[in-house]
Protein backbone atom coordinates (compact mmCIF):
# COMPACT_ATOMS: atom_id res chain seq x y z
CA UNK A 1 0.00 0.00 0.00
CA UNK A 2 1.33 3.09 -1.10
CA UNK A 3 -0.03 7.07 -0.36
CA UNK A 4 -0.74 9.71 -2.94
CA UNK A 5 1.13 12.81 -2.44
CA UNK A 6 -1.71 14.67 -3.68
CA UNK A 7 -4.35 13.77 -2.13
CA UNK A 8 -3.35 11.68 0.64
CA UNK A 9 -5.28 8.50 0.00
CA UNK A 10 -4.17 4.91 0.70
CA UNK A 11 -4.39 2.92 -2.86
CA UNK A 12 -2.28 -0.49 -3.50
CA UNK A 13 1.17 0.53 -4.87
CA UNK A 14 -0.04 -1.36 -8.27
CA UNK A 15 -2.61 1.75 -8.73
CA UNK A 16 -0.40 4.60 -8.44
CA UNK A 17 2.47 6.11 -10.69
CA UNK A 18 5.54 6.12 -9.19
CA UNK A 19 7.61 9.07 -10.14
CA UNK A 20 11.88 9.18 -9.54
CA UNK A 21 13.96 12.20 -9.78
CA UNK A 22 17.23 11.80 -11.51
CA UNK A 23 20.59 12.92 -10.33
CA UNK A 24 20.45 16.06 -12.58
CA UNK A 25 16.94 16.99 -11.50
CA UNK A 26 14.89 15.19 -14.43
CA UNK A 27 11.19 13.68 -12.79
CA UNK A 28 10.76 9.99 -14.58
CA UNK A 29 7.50 8.42 -14.23
CA UNK A 30 8.34 4.70 -13.38
CA UNK A 31 5.69 2.85 -14.94
CA UNK A 32 7.81 -0.37 -14.35
CA UNK A 33 8.80 0.49 -10.42
CA UNK A 34 12.04 -0.27 -10.80
CA UNK A 35 14.41 2.89 -10.79
CA UNK A 36 16.58 3.31 -8.20
CA UNK A 37 16.42 6.25 -5.68
CA UNK A 38 13.43 7.82 -3.85
CA UNK A 39 10.07 7.88 -5.39
CA UNK A 40 7.06 9.22 -4.57
CA UNK A 41 3.53 8.03 -5.70
CA UNK A 42 0.48 9.62 -7.68
CA UNK A 43 -2.83 8.40 -8.37
CA UNK A 44 -3.35 8.84 -12.06
CA UNK A 45 -6.07 11.70 -11.05
CA UNK A 46 -5.76 14.64 -13.21
CA UNK A 47 -6.17 16.98 -10.54
CA UNK A 48 -3.20 14.93 -7.75
CA UNK A 49 -0.70 15.65 -10.47
CA UNK A 50 -1.46 19.09 -10.57
CA UNK A 51 -1.80 19.79 -6.95
CA UNK A 52 1.35 18.22 -6.58
CA UNK A 53 2.71 20.38 -8.59
CA UNK A 54 1.00 23.81 -8.35
CA UNK A 55 1.85 23.47 -4.00
CA UNK A 56 5.30 22.27 -4.72
CA UNK A 57 4.57 19.03 -2.72
CA UNK A 58 7.16 17.12 -5.33
CA UNK A 59 10.07 19.14 -3.72
CA UNK A 60 8.78 18.15 -0.29
CA UNK A 61 8.15 14.72 -0.81
CA UNK A 62 11.12 13.85 -3.06
CA UNK A 63 13.43 15.68 -0.68
CA UNK A 64 15.22 17.64 -3.23
CA UNK A 65 14.21 21.04 -5.67
CA UNK A 66 12.34 20.11 -8.86
CA UNK A 67 13.01 22.43 -11.04
CA UNK A 68 10.22 24.26 -12.58
CA UNK A 69 10.71 22.99 -16.07
CA UNK A 70 9.79 19.49 -14.79
CA UNK A 71 6.85 20.24 -13.13
CA UNK A 72 5.77 21.25 -16.53
CA UNK A 73 4.15 18.83 -18.74
CA UNK A 74 4.51 16.18 -16.43
CA UNK A 75 0.80 15.32 -17.07
CA UNK A 76 2.13 14.43 -20.17
CA UNK A 77 5.13 12.59 -19.73
CA UNK A 78 3.48 10.40 -17.61
CA UNK A 79 0.55 10.14 -20.14
CA UNK A 80 3.31 9.48 -22.59
CA UNK A 81 4.89 7.10 -20.49
CA UNK A 82 1.96 4.74 -19.37
CA UNK A 83 1.21 4.74 -23.36
CA UNK A 84 4.42 3.75 -23.97
CA UNK A 85 3.91 0.82 -21.53
CA UNK A 86 0.87 -0.30 -23.23
CA UNK A 87 2.34 -0.49 -26.31
CA UNK A 88 4.86 -2.56 -25.75
CA UNK A 89 2.62 -4.82 -23.56
CA UNK A 90 0.64 -5.70 -26.83
CA UNK A 91 3.72 -6.10 -28.65
CA UNK A 92 4.70 -8.63 -25.98
CA UNK A 93 1.11 -10.24 -26.15
CA UNK A 94 1.22 -10.17 -30.03
CA UNK A 95 4.47 -12.42 -29.44
CA UNK A 96 3.10 -14.33 -27.32
CA UNK A 97 0.12 -15.27 -29.72
CA UNK A 98 -2.29 -13.68 -26.80
CA UNK A 99 -4.32 -11.70 -29.59
CA UNK A 100 -6.30 -11.75 -32.42
CA UNK A 101 -6.93 -9.01 -34.79
CA UNK A 102 -9.39 -8.72 -37.73
CA UNK A 103 -12.49 -8.23 -37.71
CA UNK A 104 -13.86 -12.14 -38.51
CA UNK A 105 -11.48 -13.43 -36.22
CA UNK A 106 -12.58 -11.68 -33.52
CA UNK A 107 -16.00 -12.16 -34.38
CA UNK A 108 -15.33 -15.76 -34.28
CA UNK A 109 -13.31 -15.68 -30.96
CA UNK A 110 -16.36 -13.82 -29.17
CA UNK A 111 -18.59 -16.85 -30.06
CA UNK A 112 -16.12 -19.25 -28.47
CA UNK A 113 -15.89 -17.38 -25.92
CA UNK A 114 -12.12 -16.76 -25.95
CA UNK A 115 -11.69 -13.35 -25.74
CA UNK A 116 -11.09 -11.31 -22.55
CA UNK A 117 -10.55 -7.70 -23.47
CA UNK A 118 -11.75 -5.83 -26.97
CA UNK A 119 -9.65 -2.85 -27.65
CA UNK A 120 -10.68 0.02 -30.06
CA UNK A 121 -8.97 2.39 -32.18
CA UNK A 122 -10.66 5.65 -31.38
CA UNK A 123 -11.92 6.30 -35.22
CA UNK A 124 -13.66 2.90 -34.66
CA UNK A 125 -15.30 3.95 -31.12
CA UNK A 126 -18.48 5.05 -33.41
CA UNK A 127 -19.29 1.20 -33.87
CA UNK A 128 -18.26 0.24 -30.19
CA UNK A 129 -22.29 -1.01 -30.44
CA UNK A 130 -20.65 -3.89 -33.01
CA UNK A 131 -18.26 -5.41 -30.58
CA UNK A 132 -20.46 -4.83 -27.49
CA UNK A 133 -21.32 -8.36 -26.77
CA UNK A 134 -21.88 -10.11 -23.05
CA UNK A 135 -19.39 -9.31 -19.94
CA UNK A 136 -16.69 -8.41 -22.73
CA UNK A 137 -14.95 -5.29 -21.45
CA UNK A 138 -14.01 -3.02 -24.08
CA UNK A 139 -11.82 -0.11 -23.81
CA UNK A 140 -10.61 2.63 -26.77
CA UNK A 141 -6.94 2.72 -26.95
CA UNK A 142 -4.51 4.90 -29.87
CA UNK A 143 -5.36 5.71 -33.16
CA UNK A 144 -6.00 3.04 -35.79
CA UNK A 145 -2.45 3.38 -37.10
CA UNK A 146 -0.57 2.88 -33.24
CA UNK A 147 -2.57 0.48 -33.13
CA UNK A 148 -1.89 -1.66 -35.42
CA UNK A 149 1.85 -0.79 -34.99
CA UNK A 150 1.75 -1.56 -31.32
CA UNK A 151 1.06 -5.27 -33.09
CA UNK A 152 3.31 -5.51 -35.81
CA UNK A 153 0.19 -5.36 -38.21
CA UNK A 154 -0.91 -2.55 -40.42
CA UNK A 155 -3.56 -0.48 -39.09
CA UNK A 156 -6.13 -2.01 -36.72
CA UNK A 157 -9.74 -0.78 -35.74
CA UNK A 158 -9.90 -3.49 -32.99
CA UNK A 159 -7.90 -6.07 -31.28
CA UNK A 160 -9.03 -8.76 -28.95
CA UNK A 161 -6.81 -10.31 -25.92
CA UNK A 162 -6.69 -13.72 -25.18
CA UNK A 163 -5.37 -13.83 -21.84
CA UNK A 164 -7.27 -13.20 -18.79
CA UNK A 165 -4.84 -11.86 -16.60
CA UNK A 166 -3.45 -9.66 -19.78
CA UNK A 167 -6.79 -8.16 -19.95
CA UNK A 168 -6.97 -7.22 -16.12
CA UNK A 169 -3.08 -5.29 -16.47
CA UNK A 170 -3.85 -3.59 -19.75
CA UNK A 171 -7.98 -2.37 -18.24
CA UNK A 172 -5.58 -1.33 -15.36
CA UNK A 173 -3.31 0.74 -17.15
CA UNK A 174 -5.87 2.25 -20.14
CA UNK A 175 -8.01 3.64 -17.43
CA UNK A 176 -5.23 4.96 -15.50
CA UNK A 177 -3.66 6.75 -18.71
CA UNK A 178 -7.82 7.86 -19.72
CA UNK A 179 -7.91 9.25 -16.15
CA UNK A 180 -5.11 11.49 -16.90
CA UNK A 181 -6.76 13.29 -19.98
CA UNK A 182 -7.95 16.36 -19.49
CA UNK A 183 -11.60 16.99 -18.63
CA UNK A 184 -11.94 13.52 -16.50
CA UNK A 185 -9.75 14.22 -13.78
Amino acid sequence: MRTCIGCRKVFEKTALIRIVQAPDGQLIPDVKAKLPGRGVYLCSRLSCIQKAVRKNILSRALRNKVPTSELTGLEEKIRDALQGKLQAFLGILRKGNRIVVGRESIRKRLKKREIHLLLLAEESSGRRTDYEQGNIPLRILFSRERLGRAVGKSPQPVIGVLDERASLELIRLVDMADRLSPGRG
